[in-house]
C-alpha cells in the first residue's frame, strides 16, 4: 500500500506538473503557511531524532517525558544537538550534515554507534518488487499518507 500512496501522490504532481497547474497552486498558498508548514515539519523530525536519541521518552499522564540524562546515548545526543547548535551560531555551511558526522564519530569512540564500512551489498529487490497496491492506497487511512507524500515533493521544490 505505502508503493501504491507514492505511486500515486508522484502521478499527481506529474499531472499538476505537465499541465501547468502546479506554478498556480504554490503561488495560491499564502508565505506564512509555507513556513509554518516548514517549521511545523522541521519539529516532527527534531522530536522524532530526540525520541530515538532517547533525550525524550514516553510517559504514562503526561506522554512525553525526559530521559534518563546519565545514560550514554542520551548524553551523546545532548551533545550533537550542542555541536550542531554552535555550528549554526558560528554560520558554518552545511553546518547539520557536519554535525551529525561529528557526532557519529565521537559515538563509535563511546561505542553508542558501531561502524561497519562504509560500502554495503545491494539491497534485494524481492520485497518490493511487484508488491504496487494502488487499490490499497485508497483507504481510508493511507490517503492521507498519499497527502503527505505530495506536500513533501511540494515543500522539497519550494526549498529549491
Amino acid at each position: 500500500m505505502a508503493l501504491g500512496a507514492v505511486f500515486i501522490s508522484d502521478s499527481v504532481f506529474l499531472l499538476l506538473t505537465f499541465f501547468n497547474a502546479w506554478g498556480r497552486i504554490i503561488s495560491a498558498i499564502p508565505e506564512c503557511i509555507k513556513y509554518g508548514i516548514a517549521v511545523g515539519i522541521g519539529l516532527f523530525i527534531s522530536f522524532i531524532g530526540l525520541q530515538y536519541g532517547g533525550l525524550v521518552v514516553d510517559t504514562p499522564g503526561v506522554l512525553v517525558g525526559l530521559g534518563d540524562l546519565k545514560s550514554t546515548p542520551v548524553l551523546l545526543t545532548v551533545i550533537g544537538v550542542l555541536i550542531t547548535m554552535s555550528l549554526y551560531v558560528k554560520n558554518i555551511h552545511g553546518l547539520v550534515l557536519l554535525g551529525m558526522l561529528i557526532t557519529c564519530v565521537i559515538g563509535i569512540f563511546l561505542n553508542v554507534v558501531s561502524y561497519s564500512g562504509v560500502i554495503a551489498a545491494v539491497p534485494r529487490m524481492e520485497p518490493t518488487f511487484m508488491k504496487l497496491d494502488i487499490a490499497g492506497a485508497f483507504e481510508a487511512g493511507i490517503i492521507t499518507v498519499v497527502f503527505i507524500f505530495f506536500s513533501w515533493i511540494y515543500l522539497i521544490q519550494w526549498a529549491l
